[in-house]
This record gives C-alpha cells, sequence and structure tokens, in this order.
C-alpha cells in the first residue's frame, strides 16, 4: 500500500503509530493488516514495530491472555464445584444433569474464546 500520511503531517503520524500499536499489540492483527489500516507502507511499521519493541510487548499481552482465561477456568470450576456440593445435598435427583449442562456450557464458552 502506498504511504498516504504526508511526511510533514506529525499528528497524522502520532495517531497512525497509537492505532497501529493497538492493533498489532492487541488486536493481533499482522504487521501487513495493520500497515494497510493505518495508511503506511509495511517498512514504515516494520520499524515501529522493532523500535517500540511491539513483539515482545505482544507477546506479553497473548501470555497475560491466556493467564486470564487459566484463571476464568478455576473460577468456573470452583463455583461450579459449589454448586454440585449444594445440589448433591439439597436436589440429588437433578444434580448431575444440571452439572453436565453447566460443565458442557462452560467448555463450549472457553472453547468458542479460543477459535476467536
Amino acid at each position: 500500500m502506498a504511504n498516504n500520511i504526508k511526511k510533514s503531517d506529525k499528528r497524522q503520524k502520532v495517531y497512525a503509530w497509537a492505532k497501529a500499536h493497538m492493533l498489532y499489540v492487541y488486536k493481533e492483527l499482522t504487521a501487513k493488516e495493520c500497515a494497510d489500516r493505518v495508511g503506511v507502507t509495511e517498512k514504515t511499521l516494520g520499524c515501529w514495530i522493532k523500535a517500540g519493541n511491539w513483539k515482545e510487548e505482544k507477546n506479553r499481552a497473548i501470555s497475560d491472555r491466556s493467564l486470564r482465561e487459566g484463571n476464568y477456568l478455576v473460577i468456573s470450576k470452583t463455583i461450579l464445584n459449589k454448586l454440585k456440593l449444594f445440589l448433591d445435598t439439597e436436589h440429588p435427583e437433578i444434580s448431575a444433569k444440571i452439572i453436565q449442562h453447566l460443565d458442557d456450557f462452560v467448555l463450549d464458552l472457553l472453547i468458542s474464546r479460543k477459535i476467536r
């Protein structure tokens, strides 16, 4: 893509840099996709990525997101275990069915988050 940003327009460059940073690091777009979206060349974006250590930042963001998803799984399992204990005590005739449906729901939710 041709460079759409004029060399003299500093404010436009700063906006493009910030938008590219967000797209590359947090939205996990490729360098080419980011360059196309913000109107800079891949070479320019490559310089920004290198100068700002965006690759390392992107890897940390992905790792943090994975850790949070793992924490959600632990919390979900804790809640399900407490609910199972309650249902086993108060409503043993329906406990297994409800817990199975909830387990399936949580699993489907986690799988759908991984696919996106």
